[in-house]
């Protein structure tokens, strides 16, 4: 061959060689458009307590970034990034990145990954590398003694653990040891239904890494002795969670006896124990002696309601319902935060209790006894009432729709309202 002939073939392949990473190309199947990732070492570096990642890259594209990812025990997750090239010329390049941020004792994989704006990546294979320290093993609550008990297991070039409780004012250590033996400790003294977060910290030479964290909880009864307002034979006492926005938190037990009735009110903590404190103002004394305990019913407004005494307003806080002991009346009846009482008398007709909602989209209250079934409007108005085949042992208003429980036999029908407006024309049942 030639001095000509030789220019030639090196022009010839120089040619192939720039076609083969044309930048014009549009085909992702291309090998021009698709670059060639390696990874290579990844290795922990004890003198910083980071990992180091390397790659390397063959390719002419843009590249926005390349992306290092981490797996731990789940899916690949994004960790850090490198900027890529600009692209229009054939590119080999080494990279490295460092992790700082990793847990001790773990064992962690990593990958690289090149985005493509056509929605495809390029990844390398994944690689692992075992960091050292203590490595938080289990977590296990003792609602028996208030305890929880933290495990971990270390390697042996650990010098210290310490333990550490995060809280709301900032971390607490809680424990500290210098012996490698020592893999658990108790935190005694805790209070229940409280999610305590716990990690390891490992010191090493030359630096501290920190394990995964963990999370413990033991649950205790939220319940709360309310002997002053339990059931006997001439009293009654049930539960009742206000439906208005700005008394969440809050919830009533109306106890009612022949001799009084009693409001006590009850204020349930957000944060810390969750446990019910009783509010000031309780007990609250309501006048429903003439009711008969067995027939009552109670439930809050759906919606404000506001109503006068003269020449003074105050908003209605608890709907009532019962039979009346000595003039056999059905009883409806909206007490307010003042002394405004509003009550609305029907006959008896044969009922044997009452069953009384409140429904929140509406504001409508919906009254059952006997067979009939009153509604009153968000003004506590009287304004229709329908027939029913049996009489229902409870009722229950949501979003246009009644249900219905009935005990012989024992049924739960749902009851179609037919609005036109927000006052209910009819109301069909069915299973």
């Amino acid at each position: 061959m030639n001095l000509n002939q030789s220019c030639i073939s090196a022009l010839i392949s120089l040619s192939l060689l720039n076609g083969c990473f044309s930048s014009e190309r549009d085909n992702i199947q291309d090998p021009a458009n698709t670059p060639i990732l390696q990874l290579g070492d990844v290795s922990f570096d004890n003198s910083v307590g980071s990992v180091a990642v390397s790659w390397s890259y063959l390719g002419q594209g843009a590249i926005s970034e390349f992306q290092v990812q981490r797996r731990i025990t789940g899916p690949y997750e994004l960790v850090g990034s490198l900027p890529g090239p600009s692209g229009g010329s054939l590119r080999r390049d080494a990279l490295t990145y460092r992790d700082t941020g990793v847990p001790s004792g773990e064992r962690l994989f990593y990958r690289i990954s090149v985005p493509n704006d056509r929605g495809l990546a390029t990844y390398t294979e994944g690689r692992s590398v075992q960091v050292p320290g203590a490595r938080l093993t289990s977590i296990t609550p003792n609602e028996g003694d208030g305890s929880i008990r933290v495990s971990w297991k270390a390697l042996d070039e650990v010098k210290s653990v310490s333990v550490y409780r995060r809280q709301e004012d900032g971390d607490v250590l809680v424990y500290q040891t210098n012996d490698f033996q020592v893999r658990t400790f108790v935190d005694e003294g805790l209070t229940g239904n409280v999610a305590y977060n716990y990690y390891i910290r490992s010191t090493l030479s030359g630096f501290t890494l920190d394990s995964l964290p963990g999370t413990g909880v033991f649950y205790e009864s939220l319940g709360r002795q309310l002997t002053t307002v339990s059931s006997t034979s001439n009293k009654q006492s049930f539960l009742i969670v206000p439906k208005l926005p700005n008394s969440t938190g809050s919830l009533y037990v109306y106890s009612h006896g022949l001799s009084k009735t009693e409001e006590r009110r009850y204020s349930v903590s957000r944060y810390g124990t969750g446990r019910l404190s009783e509010s000031r103002g309780s007990p609250r004394v309501r006048e429903d002696r003439d009711l008969d305990p067995a027939t009552l019913s109670g439930d809050t407004p759906g919606r404000e309601l506001r109503v006068s005494n003269g020449s003074a307003s105050a908003s209605v806080e608890l709907f009532l319902s019962g039979i009346t002991l000595d003039a056999d009346e059905l009883v409806a009846r909206a007490h307010t935060s003042g002394t405004a009482v509003l009550t609305h008398r029907w006959p008896r007709d044969q009922a044997a209790k009452t069953s009384l909602s409140a429904e929140s989209f509406s504001g409508n209250v919906y009254l059952a006894a006997g067979r009939k079934l009153r509604v009153l409007d968000n003004t506590f108005t009287p304004v229709a009432e329908f027939d029913m085949s049996a009489e229902p042992s409870s009722i229950e208003a949501s979003e246009g729709l009644l249900w219905m429980t009935i005990r012989s036999p024992a049924q739960l029908l749902r009851g179609e309202l037919d609005l036109t407006g927000s006052i209910p024309a009819g109301v069909t049942w069915t299973p």
